[in-house]
């Protein structure tokens, strides 16, 4: 495993699809599971090229705001920044928003794991 450093940070975008959605609204809007699987999404590939071909992170913690909407077929950048490495566990800080508009802010919490046989 290559050495993690605190205070990187990664960023990547996805655009809001139709499995994405509510479907108990009046429009389709990005539901919290969804932004949930996008933030974890972020947070394990930032780290994925740094660790052993046989390693893998999964989420431990999530603690996230969901402040705002977004519809169906706008694009979100989900950010994160590595605040903490300590031996196995890894915690981040996160942010999605579309453009300036803050959808989310919170931390999340992965493990490095050896993957199962």
């Amino acid at each position: 495993m290559t050495e993690l450093t605190e205070g990187s940070k990664w960023s990547q975008q996805w655009e809001i699809t139709q499995p994405m959605v509510t479907v108990h609204m009046s429009r389709a809007v990005l539901s919290t599971p969804a932004m949930i699987g996008l933030i974890e999404g972020t947070c394990h590939g930032a780290v994925e090229s740094n660790l052993d071909a046989a390693q893998t992170t999964v989420g431990t913690h999530i603690n996230v705001s969901h402040l705002a909407p977004a519809s169906l077929g706008e694009v979100v950048t989900v950010s994160c920044e590595l605040i903490a490495a300590r031996g196995r566990r890894l915690e981040f800080e996160v942010d999605v928003r579309v453009g300036d508009r803050v959808l989310s802010q919170g931390f999340h919490t992965r493990a490095i794991m050896s993957d199962l046989p």
